[in-house]
């Protein structure tokens, strides 16, 4: 098996939204030195300043290629299968819970903004126009973010789709359930 160091979960760039006017604001933005520059293409190829180049994109694919298993917030129920048996994620603490829980967390999230959002940039506006010259190797990018992700589900095919459950553990059930090679639960939910 490929062994990844990292996973991370991405989602498509969209221009940054001010929580004023943000299509002056950005737009102000964007003819300045202000506006996001291909951030994530720079921070992988370690190329922080000046321009990019082609090449600056071949590393940052290759670098998430061998480093990282990827997810897409686009596909949270895929994604959060794929991390939990690529890294053979099982339940420890009270399994019934931890699924409800589970559940919560890919149907609404953890911090999702539940106040009314502006309208994004769409694809021909000016503003989105302004977004795509800065970030050109971004978007491209992700559509390589999205290639890979497909890609790397052959590195779970042989895992079972329900790995969490399998074998899982109960500190919190009476009496508590721990694997034959033991397991400590951790202090705060001791029975």
């Amino acid at each position: 098996m490929l062994l990844h160091l990292a996973f991370t979960l991405l989602k498509y760039l969209i221009p940054p939204l001010n929580t004023v006017s943000y299509p002056t604001l950005f737009y102000q933005d964007a003819k300045s030195d202000r506006i996001e520059n291909n951030w994530l293409t720079r921070t992988l190829s370690n190329h922080m300043e000046g321009e990019l180049k082609d090449v600056d994109l071949t590393i940052a694919i290759d670098v998430l290629r061998r480093k990282f298993f990827v997810g897409l917030v686009s596909n949270i129920e895929k994604t959060m299968e794929m991390f939990e048996r690529y890294f053979r994620w099982t339940y420890h603490v009270n399994p019934p819970n931890q699924e409800m829980c589970r559940a919560g967390l890919v149907s609404t999230g953890s911090n999702s903004n539940h106040t009314p959002q502006k309208d994004k940039p769409k694809e021909g506006d000016p503003v989105w126009e302004l977004f795509v010259l800065h970030n050109k190797y971004d978007l491209e990018l992700y559509t390589h973010i999205e290639s890979l992700f497909s890609d790397q589900e052959k590195y779970i095919e042989m895992i079972p789709a329900d790995f969490r459950n399998i074998d899982a553990t109960c500190c919190k059930c009476g009496p508590p359930t721990y694997p034959p090679e033991g397991f400590n639960c951790p202090y705060a939910i001791q029975n």
